[in-house]
């Protein structure tokens, strides 16, 4: 009964591209947010609210007042504003940290230094979250299962972003279906 309920659906859709029913949103127009005044799409509604930021008539200048770096949203320019009274920071290039560890491995950047070492293939890192991801490049077992569609991933950072998106086409697709 799936089996059929998915070849009639399948159908319907061809048809819809042969003489589409102007009546109903498309499915594709419902899996993104488009952006009203450019036509930019954006997978979730807070991507495309950050979005529309940029198209903002009259805002307020963005500019950092003890650098002058400029930015485009109120969000980046307070991100920015923490990292001038941040502890620890960086003799090389002035760039401030919170945690004499995250200062450490910004300071690799500089130095080159890769302390990391892949037991499988001797390859070099200078951070320990970059040697893990490159691990499982090693041994693909995907044990982070989406409940939604049966996908995998190695990594449970990944399968959360995935869970996300499927989450959002499975809502659009039950009110397409609604419709």
């Amino acid at each position: 009964m799936a089996a059929a309920l998915r070849k009639r659906s399948i159908f319907e859709n061809i048809d819809d591209l042969i003489s589409p029913d102007t009546s109903q949103p498309s499915t594709a127009a419902i899996d993104r947010m488009q952006c009203p005044l450019c036509s930019k799409s954006y997978l979730t509604f807070f991507g495309l609210r950050r979005h529309m930021q940029c198209h903002q008539d009259g805002r307020v200048d963005q500019t950092c007042a003890h650098c002058n770096k400029h930015y485009k949203s109120p969000g980046a320019l307070k991100m920015h504003l923490k990292t001038h009274s941040l502890p620890c920071v960086c003799e090389k290039c002035g760039k401030s940290f919170s945690r004499p560890w995250l200062l450490k491995g910004h300071q690799r950047t500089h130095t080159g230094e890769k302390p990391y070492v892949c037991t499988v293939c001797g390859r070099n890192f200078a951070d320990r979250s970059n040697l893990r991801a490159h691990e499982q490049t090693h041994f693909p077992h995907r044990k982070h299962r989406c409940g939604h569609c049966e996908l995998s991933f190695a990594r449970v950072q990944v399968l959360e972003k995935h869970k996300a998106v499927c989450a959002l086409k499975l809502e659009a697709r039950a009110v397409s279906e609604d419709l």
